[in-house]
């Protein structure tokens, strides 16, 4: 959270202007956040929307003709690390709110014991196999929108025209985003030849080449030998923005 302060009569201003008067708070803290340090996390994000597409700058005459609702948005600041090793994080989310059952909108998760079940795999191993874990930068922009949603321009991006978002991904916040995104990746590891299960759709098994795979989210948890978790990173690669962790196994 940004609050911008106006230091000659004490009123408030807007996010538009003053930013080297700005006082930040992390938003699941509350401790007070180096407002520069956010200012260029923010900028960083804005980036990253660009280079994804994540919108189209439309006119709000637009989603009036359509009597389409225009959703707010919000900035979520993080410190993800402590004061010595700081890890600066800024997320622009809708605030769509909710206003009607859709369970077509449910987005599934493993049970703990998937995790558990790979876990004991991996430590009755006698074949080499190890651990791998990937999380995906930023999942929900991998995940193409499937219905017409407006949103309103953060600050950094407005310009002085009357201009929202058109989305052409899914954005934090918006209720259908997990599902797209559950979606998203299922087709493309099933596009690798792994089949998801029965009981739970976060679960997978490549039969082939003897991979198992757990997805939480946007962390991709594997159990393979070297040189099938090679193969694996690489294909993932392709299609998304990965973080490929240190193994876990015998010589790791």
């Amino acid at each position: 959270m940004l609050t911008f302060l106006n230091n000659i009569n004490g009123g408030t201003a807007t996010e538009e202007y003053e930013n080297e008067l700005a006082i930040a708070w992390d938003d699941v803290t509350g401790k007070e956040l180096d407002a520069n340090k956010v200012a260029k996390a923010r900028q960083e994000e804005v980036g990253y929307i660009h280079k994804t597409n994540l919108y189209t700058k439309v006119p709000r005459s637009k989603a009036k003709q359509l009597k389409a609702k225009v959703i707010t948005v919000r900035w979520i600041d993080i410190n993800k690390g402590d004061n010595i090793n700081e890890n600066y994080r800024s997320r622009l989310v809708a605030r769509e709110i909710k206003s009607s059952n859709r369970p077509d909108l449910f987005a599934a998760t493993p049970p703990l014991e998937a995790l558990k079940v790979v876990l004991a795999m991996l430590a009755n191993s006698n074949n080499g196999e190890k651990l791998m874990i990937n999380d995906v930068s930023r999942a929900f922009f991998c995940a193409p929108a499937r219905r017409q949603v407006f949103v309103e321009l953060p600050p950094e991006e407005r310009d002085g025209r009357d201009m929202v978002g058109e989305l052409n991904y899914s954005m934090y916040g918006t209720r259908d985003a997990g599902k797209r995104w559950e979606d998203t990746y299922t087709q493309v590891l099933e596009g690798l030849g792994v089949t998801p299960g029965i009981s739970d759709p976060c679960v997978f098994k490549h039969a082939t080449r003897d991979i198992s795979i757990v997805v939480h989210g946007d962390d991709f948890t594997a159990l393979a030998d070297d040189d099938q978790l090679d193969w694996y990173g690489t294909q993932l690669q392709k299609s998304f923005e990965i973080t490929i962790r240190d193994r876990l196994g015998e010589g790791c």
